[in-house]
């Protein structure tokens, strides 16, 4: 179901999951610090690139997800992807300066 249903092989499924695994954790990571969790400082520019990145990650999944050959993971987790977008495009727009240097 995942990837569109376009996997051959269990190893390809293995290898891209666990690169968006990786993603989101890190992606998660950046908000916990955005909302103050994670204490770290980190600089604000850099914390803004990589929410727009975040963005356009969340973006082209869900426009991956339209194209899907699989009617659950269409109709599931596009309106959910297209929700995390912009939910990233929002983290964009704060201003985060009370978490940076």
């Amino acid at each position: 179901m995942v990837w569109g249903g376009r996997l051959k092989s269990r190893s390809d499924m293995i290898l891209f999951e666990s690169v968006s695994l990786f993603i989101n954790a890190l992606m998660m990571s950046l908000v916990l610090i955005r909302a103050g969790i994670w204490k770290v400082k980190l600089n604000i520019l850099l914390l803004k690139i990589a929410f727009w990145i975040m963005f356009a990650i969340y973006t082209l999944n869900t426009l991956g997800n339209l194209a899907s050959l699989n009617a659950f993971e269409r109709n599931f987790f596009t309106p959910l992807t297209f929700i995390l977008a912009i939910f990233s495009w929002r983290l964009t727009i704060f201003d985060t300066s009370s978490n940076t240097e």
